[in-house]
C-alpha cells in the first residue's frame, strides 16, 4: 500500500479453478517521485518492516532502463545482477534505506531520502 496514491487493492494469489482471480489493475501516477509503500495485511513476523518503494520516472528513464535491461539476456554473466545495472544505465541506482532495520524515525517520508545521524 503506497498512502500518497490513495489506493490498495489485495492480491490473492492463484488458486483452484474456483478460486482463482486476475490480480492486474492499472494506476496512473500524477507526478514523478520517489514514494514508500508499506505491507497493509498483518502478515507475520516482522510485518512492520516490510516497506518497498515505488518510483514513478520519466518516459524517456523507464526506456532507458527497458534498454539496458536488454543488454543482459538470460547466460550472461551480469544476468543475475541486471535489475540493478539496468537502474544505475538509466539515473537511478538503487542502494539500501537503512542499516538500522528497526529504525522507527519516519520522518523522512521518502525511501530514496536519507535520514541524519
Amino acid at each position: 500500500w503506497v498512502p500518497e496514491f490513495l489506493f490498495k487493492r489485495d492480491v490473492i494469489p492463484y488458486g483452484t479453478t474456483s478460486t482463482a482471480r486476475d490480480n492486474q489493475f492499472e494506476f496512473t501516477a500524477t507526478s514523478t517521485g520517489s514514494f514508500v509503500g508499506r505491507c497493509a495485511e498483518l502478515c507475520g513476523t516482522y510485518h512492520s518492516q516490510m516497506n518497498f518503494e515505488v518510483r514513478v520516472v520519466t518516459a524517456e528513464q523507464f526506456q532507458k532502463y527497458l534498454d539496458a535491461l536488454a543488454k543482459y539476456p538470460p547466460g550472461d554473466k551480469s544476468y543475475p545482477a541486471r535489475q540493478s545495472l539496468a537502474l544505475q544505465a538509466a539515473g537511478l541506482a538503487p542502494y539500501a534505506t537503512t542499516t538500522h532495520p528497526f529504525d522507527t524515525d519516519r520522518s523522512a517520508r521518502s525511501a530514496s531520502e536519507k535520514n541524519g545521524g
